[in-house]
């Protein structure tokens, strides 16, 4: 997966929660899946569980999702695991995909743009 890419959506997430109304906010894009303190505090407001799992094929993997008692504002919760080779990548990974739907960019290096997307 490409960090870079999480980073930049877990950073316009954040900056959409922060500036809802202003959609042209300078975006700071932040090393939300690599730095503890910055994504310890969006695992807990969100209510993001993390766990592990031993695959003969991937290997040792984090995986997280949203407690059923989580934020309910957004897509349904508890129903999707977001798997990554860390446990804030498991978590950011599982906070975009809440935010924003399956449709992220980072899936796929070159993905086709959609012109009715909301991400644009």
């Amino acid at each position: 997966m490409d960090l870079a890419k999480l980073d930049y959506w877990v950073s316009r997430a954040e900056q959409m929660k922060e500036n809802a109304t202003d959609r042209n906010a300078p975006l700071i894009v932040r090393n939300y899946s690599s730095d503890p303190k910055l994504a310890e505090p969006i695992i807990a407001r969100e209510h993001i569980v993390i766990s592990h799992i031993v695959d003969a094929e991937l290997g040792d993997m984090s995986i997280a999702w949203i407690e059923p008692s989580g934020k309910a504002d957004r897509r349904r919760v508890g129903t999707r695991i977001s798997m990554g080779d860390t446990d804030f990548e498991a978590a950011m990974l599982c906070y975009v995909t809440a935010c924003f739907g399956d449709a992220l960019p980072i899936y796929n290096e070159h993905p086709a743009p959609d012109p009715g997307s909301p991400l644009n």
